[in-house]
């Protein structure tokens, strides 16, 4: 089992098997603190580096390569694969949500939000679209979906 561990700058594994932590992997940039993370349908472990304003992925050998977001400040959290063969994530901080290409590490247009929107959870719907949840700061909570044409 994969997960991150924020404060360390690290990508973590427990073997549920031995029920042993595994050696940690460190992130390149430092105090990124990594967050959200996903076994993505390349079988790669893809994460979202909070305060590094970068999606991340490990490699080959347990090597990280960072992708850098365009967006100053984007603050990703959540990470889903599309039906579409992207990975989704939402921005809080720049109101968005954003692609990435796995195969490339090259980022798609995203899909902007209200700026008075705080993207947060994501998910991938059994119907084949990206689901999400919005707080906001004069509305109730929301839920939206992005439809993925086929």
């Amino acid at each position: 089992m994969w997960f991150t561990d924020s404060f360390q700058n690290t990508i973590d594994r427990f073997n549920p098997n031995t029920l042993k932590f595994e050696k940690a992997i460190s992130v390149p940039t430092q105090n990124a603190t990594p967050w959200g993370i996903l076994l993505a349908p390349d079988h790669h472990i893809w994460f979202t580096e909070r305060t590094g304003n970068k999606i991340g992925v490990v490699g080959k050998g347990n090597k990280v390569l960072e992708f850098p977001i365009a967006e100053p400040q984007s603050y990703p959290e959540k990470l889903a694969a599309g039906s579409d063969g992207l990975l989704w994530f939402v921005n809080s901080q720049v109101s968005n949500i954003g692609r990435i290409d796995p195969k490339t590490g090259n980022f798609k247009p995203v899909i902007q939000l209200s700026n008075t929107s705080i993207p947060e959870g994501l998910a991938a719907g059994p119907d084949g679209n990206i689901w999400f949840t919005v707080a906001a700061y004069n509305l109730p909570g929301q839920i939206g979906q992005v439809v993925i044409k086929k």
